[in-house]
Protein backbone atom coordinates (compact mmCIF):
# COMPACT_ATOMS: atom_id res chain seq x y z
CA UNK A 1 0.00 0.00 0.00
CA UNK A 2 1.23 3.38 -0.76
CA UNK A 3 0.71 6.61 0.17
CA UNK A 4 1.57 9.66 -2.03
CA UNK A 5 2.96 12.69 0.30
CA UNK A 6 5.40 15.67 -1.64
CA UNK A 7 6.95 18.22 0.81
CA UNK A 8 9.70 20.13 0.19
CA UNK A 9 11.46 22.64 2.51
CA UNK A 10 14.33 25.18 1.82
CA UNK A 11 16.48 27.03 4.57
CA UNK A 12 18.18 29.94 3.89
CA UNK A 13 21.32 30.92 5.35
CA UNK A 14 22.07 34.70 4.83
CA UNK A 15 25.82 35.87 4.96
CA UNK A 16 26.61 39.21 5.38
CA UNK A 17 30.32 40.99 5.07
CA UNK A 18 31.82 43.81 7.70
CA UNK A 19 33.27 47.06 5.54
CA UNK A 20 37.06 47.52 5.89
CA UNK A 21 38.99 50.85 6.55
CA UNK A 22 42.35 51.52 7.36
CA UNK A 23 42.45 50.41 10.71
CA UNK A 24 39.77 47.72 11.48
CA UNK A 25 38.89 46.17 15.11
CA UNK A 26 36.11 43.24 15.01
CA UNK A 27 34.16 42.47 18.05
CA UNK A 28 31.53 39.28 19.06
CA UNK A 29 28.92 42.30 18.55
CA UNK A 30 27.36 43.32 15.45
CA UNK A 31 28.08 46.54 15.97
CA UNK A 32 31.78 47.87 15.12
CA UNK A 33 33.64 50.67 17.01
CA UNK A 34 36.00 52.77 14.27
CA UNK A 35 38.68 54.74 15.65
CA UNK A 36 39.64 58.27 14.27
CA UNK A 37 43.37 58.24 13.29
CA UNK A 38 44.13 61.78 13.93
CA UNK A 39 42.14 62.80 17.29
CA UNK A 40 41.66 59.58 18.74
CA UNK A 41 37.76 60.07 19.22
CA UNK A 42 35.40 57.49 19.11
CA UNK A 43 33.04 57.25 15.74
CA UNK A 44 29.21 56.73 16.12
CA UNK A 45 29.02 52.50 15.83
CA UNK A 46 27.61 51.16 12.80
CA UNK A 47 24.69 48.19 13.13
CA UNK A 48 24.44 45.65 10.20
CA UNK A 49 21.14 44.72 9.51
CA UNK A 50 19.97 41.48 7.53
CA UNK A 51 18.07 42.20 4.01
CA UNK A 52 15.02 40.84 3.82
CA UNK A 53 14.61 37.67 2.02
CA UNK A 54 11.65 36.63 -0.25
CA UNK A 55 10.18 33.61 -2.19
CA UNK A 56 12.50 32.61 -5.19
CA UNK A 57 15.58 35.49 -3.96
CA UNK A 58 18.82 34.27 -4.39
CA UNK A 59 21.49 35.12 -2.12
CA UNK A 60 25.22 33.77 -1.85
CA UNK A 61 23.83 31.22 -4.32
CA UNK A 62 20.38 30.22 -2.26
CA UNK A 63 17.08 30.01 -3.84
CA UNK A 64 14.32 29.37 -1.97
CA UNK A 65 11.59 26.65 -3.48
CA UNK A 66 7.96 26.76 -3.13
CA UNK A 67 6.30 24.13 -0.99
CA UNK A 68 5.05 21.43 -3.22
CA UNK A 69 1.38 20.41 -3.46
CA UNK A 70 -0.62 16.97 -4.79
CA UNK A 71 -4.32 18.41 -6.20
CA UNK A 72 -6.46 15.77 -5.82
CA UNK A 73 -8.30 14.22 -9.03
CA UNK A 74 -11.46 11.95 -9.10
CA UNK A 75 -10.27 8.54 -9.92
CA UNK A 76 -12.46 5.26 -10.00
CA UNK A 77 -11.85 1.90 -7.80
CA UNK A 78 -13.06 -1.48 -9.11
CA UNK A 79 -12.35 -4.54 -7.16
CA UNK A 80 -14.56 -8.26 -6.85
CA UNK A 81 -16.16 -9.51 -4.16
CA UNK A 82 -14.57 -12.61 -2.78
CA UNK A 83 -16.12 -15.53 -0.29
CA UNK A 84 -12.99 -16.02 2.64
CA UNK A 85 -12.50 -19.29 2.39
CA UNK A 86 -14.24 -20.48 -0.75
CA UNK A 87 -12.35 -18.15 -2.92
CA UNK A 88 -15.90 -17.92 -5.21
CA UNK A 89 -17.56 -14.46 -6.27
CA UNK A 90 -20.44 -13.80 -4.03
CA UNK A 91 -23.10 -10.94 -5.83
CA UNK A 92 -25.73 -8.88 -4.06
CA UNK A 93 -23.30 -7.71 -1.38
CA UNK A 94 -23.82 -4.25 -0.09
CA UNK A 95 -20.56 -2.60 0.37
CA UNK A 96 -20.12 0.50 2.52
CA UNK A 97 -17.37 2.58 1.72
CA UNK A 98 -15.73 3.67 5.43
CA UNK A 99 -13.31 6.43 5.89
CA UNK A 100 -9.66 4.83 6.50
CA UNK A 101 -8.76 7.74 8.86
CA UNK A 102 -11.05 7.35 11.66
CA UNK A 103 -12.94 3.72 11.12
CA UNK A 104 -16.68 5.27 10.15
CA UNK A 105 -18.85 4.83 7.83
CA UNK A 106 -20.03 7.26 5.14
CA UNK A 107 -23.01 6.60 4.00
CA UNK A 108 -22.07 5.89 0.82
CA UNK A 109 -22.60 1.81 -0.53
CA UNK A 110 -22.98 -0.21 -3.50
CA UNK A 111 -24.22 -3.88 -4.39
CA UNK A 112 -21.99 -6.37 -5.84
CA UNK A 113 -22.88 -7.75 -8.94
CA UNK A 114 -23.54 -10.90 -10.43
CA UNK A 115 -20.26 -11.67 -10.59
CA UNK A 116 -19.13 -9.89 -7.36
CA UNK A 117 -18.12 -6.64 -9.16
CA UNK A 118 -17.65 -4.02 -7.13
CA UNK A 119 -17.30 -0.23 -8.46
CA UNK A 120 -16.93 3.38 -6.74
CA UNK A 121 -16.88 6.13 -8.93
CA UNK A 122 -15.75 9.76 -7.71
CA UNK A 123 -12.86 8.87 -5.29
CA UNK A 124 -10.45 11.34 -4.09
CA UNK A 125 -6.97 9.80 -5.36
CA UNK A 126 -5.05 11.25 -2.85
CA UNK A 127 -6.69 8.74 0.00
CA UNK A 128 -6.62 5.36 0.85
CA UNK A 129 -10.33 3.33 1.31
CA UNK A 130 -11.65 1.21 3.54
CA UNK A 131 -14.99 -1.11 3.00
CA UNK A 132 -17.52 -2.96 4.92
CA UNK A 133 -19.04 -5.60 3.32
CA UNK A 134 -22.45 -7.47 5.03
CA UNK A 135 -24.78 -10.13 3.58
CA UNK A 136 -27.54 -12.24 5.69
CA UNK A 137 -25.42 -15.14 7.10
CA UNK A 138 -22.38 -13.51 6.90
CA UNK A 139 -20.03 -11.67 9.41
CA UNK A 140 -19.93 -8.10 8.55
CA UNK A 141 -16.00 -8.08 7.29
CA UNK A 142 -13.73 -4.53 7.37
CA UNK A 143 -10.82 -3.79 4.80
CA UNK A 144 -8.64 -1.30 5.35
CA UNK A 145 -5.70 0.07 3.16
CA UNK A 146 -7.23 0.45 -0.55
CA UNK A 147 -5.70 2.42 -3.26
CA UNK A 148 -8.20 4.87 -4.39
CA UNK A 149 -7.40 3.92 -8.33
CA UNK A 150 -6.85 0.15 -8.34
CA UNK A 151 -8.73 -1.46 -10.76
CA UNK A 152 -8.18 -5.34 -10.00
CA UNK A 153 -8.59 -5.55 -6.31
CA UNK A 154 -10.22 -7.98 -4.13
CA UNK A 155 -12.52 -7.60 -1.44
CA UNK A 156 -13.74 -10.15 0.77
CA UNK A 157 -16.75 -11.65 3.05
CA UNK A 158 -16.43 -14.14 5.88
CA UNK A 159 -19.96 -16.52 5.87
CA UNK A 160 -20.69 -17.31 9.52
CA UNK A 161 -19.96 -20.83 8.14
CA UNK A 162 -16.37 -20.51 7.79
CA UNK A 163 -16.01 -18.54 10.18
CA UNK A 164 -17.67 -20.85 12.65
CA UNK A 165 -15.57 -23.78 11.17
CA UNK A 166 -12.38 -21.97 11.85
CA UNK A 167 -12.72 -20.76 15.15
CA UNK A 168 -13.10 -24.42 16.29
CA UNK A 169 -10.61 -25.58 14.06
CA UNK A 170 -8.52 -23.56 15.87
CA UNK A 171 -9.87 -24.46 19.43
CA UNK A 172 -10.76 -20.58 19.93
CA UNK A 173 -14.11 -18.89 21.62
CA UNK A 174 -14.51 -15.23 21.11
CA UNK A 175 -16.09 -13.10 23.94
CA UNK A 176 -19.29 -11.10 22.72
CA UNK A 177 -18.17 -7.54 21.98
CA UNK A 178 -14.63 -8.81 20.46
CA UNK A 179 -13.46 -8.38 17.02
CA UNK A 180 -11.41 -10.71 14.86
CA UNK A 181 -8.42 -9.69 12.29
CA UNK A 182 -7.39 -12.53 9.71
CA UNK A 183 -4.54 -11.58 7.45
CA UNK A 184 -1.08 -12.79 5.86
CA UNK A 185 1.93 -11.53 5.86
CA UNK A 186 4.01 -10.55 2.74
CA UNK A 187 7.52 -9.18 1.72
CA UNK A 188 7.46 -7.12 -1.55
CA UNK A 189 10.19 -7.83 -4.04
CA UNK A 190 11.93 -5.74 -6.30
CA UNK A 191 9.37 -7.23 -8.84
CA UNK A 192 6.44 -5.81 -6.87
CA UNK A 193 5.24 -9.77 -6.43
CA UNK A 194 4.29 -10.53 -2.64
CA UNK A 195 5.94 -13.59 -1.37
CA UNK A 196 4.34 -15.25 1.56
CA UNK A 197 6.75 -14.97 4.61
CA UNK A 198 7.38 -18.09 6.80
CA UNK A 199 8.09 -18.79 10.37
CA UNK A 200 6.50 -15.52 11.65
CA UNK A 201 4.68 -15.09 15.14
CA UNK A 202 2.18 -12.49 15.66
CA UNK A 203 1.21 -10.58 18.53
CA UNK A 204 -1.29 -7.76 18.89
CA UNK A 205 -2.07 -4.63 21.32
CA UNK A 206 -4.38 -5.44 23.02
CA UNK A 207 -3.67 -8.42 23.96
CA UNK A 208 -5.63 -11.15 21.99
CA UNK A 209 -5.10 -14.82 20.97
CA UNK A 210 -3.38 -15.55 18.09
CA UNK A 211 -3.51 -18.40 15.59
CA UNK A 212 -1.79 -19.27 12.50
CA UNK A 213 -3.44 -21.03 9.12
CA UNK A 214 -2.15 -24.72 8.64
CA UNK A 215 0.51 -25.51 5.26
CA UNK A 216 -2.59 -28.38 4.47
CA UNK A 217 -6.02 -26.75 4.03
CA UNK A 218 -5.24 -23.42 4.74
CA UNK A 219 -7.24 -23.14 7.66
CA UNK A 220 -6.66 -21.88 11.51
CA UNK A 221 -5.40 -24.16 13.62
CA UNK A 222 -4.33 -25.02 17.13
CA UNK A 223 -0.71 -23.85 18.12
CA UNK A 224 0.88 -27.38 18.67
CA UNK A 225 0.46 -28.56 15.05
CA UNK A 226 1.09 -24.52 13.89
CA UNK A 227 2.91 -22.39 16.20
CA UNK A 228 4.24 -20.07 13.39
CA UNK A 229 2.89 -18.25 9.97
CA UNK A 230 3.44 -21.27 6.51
CA UNK A 231 5.87 -20.21 4.51
CA UNK A 232 3.82 -21.19 1.75
CA UNK A 233 0.96 -18.51 2.34
CA UNK A 234 1.94 -16.31 5.58
CA UNK A 235 -1.73 -16.44 6.92
CA UNK A 236 -2.71 -15.58 10.64
CA UNK A 237 -5.77 -14.81 12.92
CA UNK A 238 -6.02 -12.65 15.51
CA UNK A 239 -9.22 -12.58 18.14
CA UNK A 240 -10.49 -11.47 21.31
CA UNK A 241 -9.17 -8.12 20.50
CA UNK A 242 -11.96 -4.82 21.82
CA UNK A 243 -13.39 -2.51 19.97
CA UNK A 244 -11.75 0.38 18.56
CA UNK A 245 -8.10 0.44 17.09
CA UNK A 246 -5.47 -2.59 17.22
CA UNK A 247 -1.69 -2.87 16.58
CA UNK A 248 -0.69 -6.14 15.03
CA UNK A 249 2.79 -7.01 15.24
CA UNK A 250 4.93 -9.63 13.39
CA UNK A 251 8.25 -10.79 14.07
CA UNK A 252 11.18 -13.42 12.85
CA UNK A 253 12.34 -14.86 16.11
CA UNK A 254 12.67 -11.46 18.50
CA UNK A 255 12.94 -8.86 15.37
CA UNK A 256 9.93 -7.14 14.47
CA UNK A 257 9.50 -7.17 10.54
CA UNK A 258 6.12 -5.53 10.30
CA UNK A 259 2.87 -4.27 11.52
CA UNK A 260 -0.44 -2.68 10.43
CA UNK A 261 -3.01 -0.48 12.61
CA UNK A 262 -6.28 -1.67 11.92
CA UNK A 263 -9.81 -1.03 13.54
CA UNK A 264 -11.80 -3.73 15.11
CA UNK A 265 -15.50 -3.99 15.64
CA UNK A 266 -17.21 -6.44 17.93
CA UNK A 267 -18.99 -9.41 16.70
CA UNK A 268 -16.91 -8.46 13.39
CA UNK A 269 -14.06 -9.74 11.39
CA UNK A 270 -11.12 -7.63 9.62
CA UNK A 271 -8.82 -8.25 7.02
CA UNK A 272 -5.66 -6.88 6.70
CA UNK A 273 -2.31 -7.94 5.79
CA UNK A 274 1.04 -6.70 6.93
CA UNK A 275 3.63 -5.86 4.17
CA UNK A 276 7.47 -6.37 5.48
CA UNK A 277 10.15 -4.24 3.55
CA UNK A 278 13.94 -4.77 2.96
CA UNK A 279 16.38 -6.11 1.10
CA UNK A 280 15.27 -10.05 1.50
CA UNK A 281 12.43 -11.64 2.17
CA UNK A 282 13.04 -12.29 6.03
CA UNK A 283 11.58 -16.13 6.13
CA UNK A 284 14.06 -18.01 7.78
CA UNK A 285 16.17 -20.61 5.55
CA UNK A 286 15.32 -23.62 7.51
CA UNK A 287 11.79 -22.72 7.67
CA UNK A 288 9.16 -25.32 6.78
Amino acid sequence: MKTKLALAVCVLFGIYGIGCGEEEEKTTEDTKVAEDVTGGEEVAAETTTPAEVTEGETIEGETTTPEETVTPTKVTFKGTLIGFGTDLPVADASIELFDNETGNGTGVSVVSGANGEVEFPDMDSTKLLAFKTTKANHKDTYQFNYEPDATDETLWIVSNTVYQMALGLAGLVVDAGKGTVAGAIYYVNADGEEEPVGCATVTSDPAGDVRYMACEGGLPTTLDKQASTCPAHGRFLATNLPAGKSKVIAKVGETEIGSIEIFTYGDAIGISNIYVKGDANPTPADCK
